[in-house]
């Protein structure tokens, strides 16, 4: 999770892969929600606005108290997030 971290604001390519890497590797794992949040994070930051919209709806649905909750809102909504 801190390599998805440090990497996501200058290199999201290698947070998604990173992220993804670690959603198969350990399903249903301890940090699969801090995970696909940084992953959605990273698709919006890479303009896949489309599918950062649909994992983000998902996410919201899943993790509704999720302290990314309001970045991973405004990425839902179709909104920029920095």
């Amino acid at each position: 999770l801190a390599r998805i971290k440090a990497h996501l604001p200058q290199h999201p390519g290698a947070a998604y892969r990173l992220a993804e890497s670690g959603n198969r590797e350990f399903v249903h794992g301890v940090l699969e929600q801090e995970r696909e949040g940084m992953l959605v994070l990273a698709l919006s930051s890479l303009g896949r606005e489309i599918e950062a919209s649909q994992r983000a709806t998902a996410f919201l649905a899943h993790y509704p108290q999720s302290p990314l909750r309001e970045r991973i809102a405004r990425i839902a909504a179709g909104q920029a997030v920095p």
